[in-house]
Order: C-alpha cells, then structure tokens, then sequence
C-alpha cells in the first residue's frame, strides 16, 4: 500500500516510524515549512520532518494546501491511502 503520511509534532513520530517500519511504501511525509523559534528566531523544523530526513523520505512542507502545485503533486504521487496524525485540519 502507497502511503503519504500527513503530521507536525512529536506525538506524531511513533506513529510515523510504525509506517515506516512496516511491508508498506511510505511515499512522502507532509508537514508544516520550518518555524522561527526561540530568542534567536532560528528556524527550527517539526519533529516529524526531522524523522522523514533520518530516514529518506520525501518530505512536502505546505502552508497552503489550496495550492495547484500542493494538490497536483499529491495526486501525481497516486497514493492508496493517506494517514494524518496531529496535522493541520485539512479542506475537503
């Protein structure tokens, strides 16, 4: 099964690592754009993007996911199923 998993925070990862880990292609992971954080405002990436960098996985930072080239982009990739943990609420 053709996975796109969609998901922010490090509640998310153990979630993610299990895909992973498992018989199926894990495609690509979603995730928020990296966030300036802390006194120095230095940009700081989600856990979940981190994760996806360990271990190979495409990754796809939105903001805007009314976006064409957002939404061609998923579709070229043809998933069988997506899986949002801790993510965003989605548009229809």
């Amino acid at each position: 099964m053709k996975i796109i998993f969609f998901g922010t925070p490090f509640f998310s990862v153990p979630s993610l690592q299990k895909i992973h880990e498992s018989s199926h292609e894990l495609d690509a992971v979603v995730t928020i754009p990296d966030k300036k954080q802390g006194r120095g405002l230095f940009l700081k990436a989600s856990d979940v993007k981190k994760y996806a960098e360990s271990i190979g996985c495409d990754i796809i930072e939105v903001e805007n996911f009314n976006s064409e080239s957002f939404i061609e982009n998923l579709s070229n990739r043809s998933p069988d199923i997506f899986i949002v943990v801790a993510f965003k609420i989605l548009p229809e």
